[in-house]
């Protein structure tokens, strides 16, 4: 079952909060025979923080931590610990009320095991953009 499908888990899984009609969808997403394929790109984790929130939700905070929620990563497990670690697959964008890029993502970790170029699923979140890593293009990867 790929990973990146609500069947592959037991339990709840968590959906993006996102506006249809306002969300400016990635169009590079394609899926072939069960495996999503899409460009991913690293967190600038460095520039934030985070604060946990329960068991699996994040808040995004500026580097200082003193502004407030910036965004939220949801992880479909306990199990993962570090956040530098994580990758993400730009979903969709849309405007916040300060006229800043809010990215839809879905947060996935990169797995040796399976081959070189691919990702599993762990998570959802919303970001602003200056949190992504655009300094190098996407790398290409399928998401099993």
């Amino acid at each position: 079952m790929p990973s990146w499908s609500w069947m592959a888990y037991d339990g709840r899984i968590e959906y993006l909060q996102a506006d249809y009609n306002r969300v400016e969808w990635n169009r590079g997403l394609r899926l072939e025979e069960d495996v999503l394929k899409a460009e991913i790109r690293a967190l600038q984790a460095k520039k934030f923080k985070t604060k946990r929130f329960g068991e699996v939700l994040y808040y995004i905070l500026d580097g200082d931590g003193a502004t407030g929620d910036r965004g939220r990563l949801t992880l479909d497990t306990q199990n993962i610990i570090d956040i530098q670690a994580l990758r993400c697959v730009i979903i969709g964008r849309e405007k916040a009320a300060n006229d800043e890029w809010r990215y839809h993502v879905l947060l996935v970790l990169p797995t040796c095991s399976k081959g070189l170029g691919t990702c599993e699923r762990v998570g959802v979140g919303t970001i602003p953009g200056r949190f992504i890593s655009w300094h190098e293009e996407g790398v290409a990867t399928e998401i099993l």
